[in-house]
């Protein structure tokens, strides 16, 4: 949680009763349950949100955020340790420098609450898997689960044995619901 004196010491204008209209509705009603269940004050969750857009700007006003069920996720992204989220922000944009941590995140806010330890592994492992592509950084950006080291490497031992003369990684770039080959999800990202 973001220290009690950093929130107390901030205008509380965009909180509670303030304009907060520039945050997408599901983030909106998202801070609110999540203050709700957790018996916190909104203004402390809204701290939280602020400095998460600092961390990752654009994280919580993305459109992606807006339409789906990950505003619960950045919610409890934002409210989670933000020197964790500073460090995998920084990971993703050493190993993936073209691409949007921003649009990464808000895809599947699940990678900024990584080990970066873990997650510089899995990106590291994700580059070996998908050499092939010449824009690694725009299919991790575009379909984050690819970080997702046993659903990319299961995807593509499937691919080999179904499609040998096929590259894997090329076949997961132009059809990336392939990654869910044989893994019970339908679509979308699961966190």
């Amino acid at each position: 949680m973001v220290p009690t004196e950093e929130c107390e010491s901030k205008d509380q204008t965009d909180h509670g009763n303030g304009d907060l209209t520039r945050w997408p509705r599901a983030v909106r009603l998202a801070v609110e349950t999540h203050a709700l269940s957790t018996n916190t004050e909104t203004t402390r969750v809204w701290c939280s949100i602020e400095n998460l857009e600092k961390i990752v700007p654009g994280l919580v006003t993305d459109s992606l955020v807006a339409k789906g069920p990950n505003a619960i996720s950045v919610v409890r992204l934002a409210v989670s340790d933000p020197a964790l989220v500073a460090a995998n922000v920084l990971v993703l944009r050493r190993e993936f420098p073209t691409a949007n941590v921003a649009r990464v995140a808000g895809r599947a806010p699940g990678v900024l609450d990584l080990e970066p330890k873990t997650l510089s592994e899995a990106a590291g492992e994700v580059k070996r898997l998908l050499a092939s592509l010449d824009d690694v950084d725009a299919a991790v950006e575009a379909n984050p689960a690819l970080l997702d080291l046993p659903r990319l490497t299961h995807a593509l031992e499937t691919l080999k044995r179904t499609m040998p003369s096929s590259d894997g990684a090329k076949v997961l770039r132009r059809n990336p619901s392939m990654l869910f080959v044989d893994s019970g999800v339908r679509e979308g990202y699961q966190e």
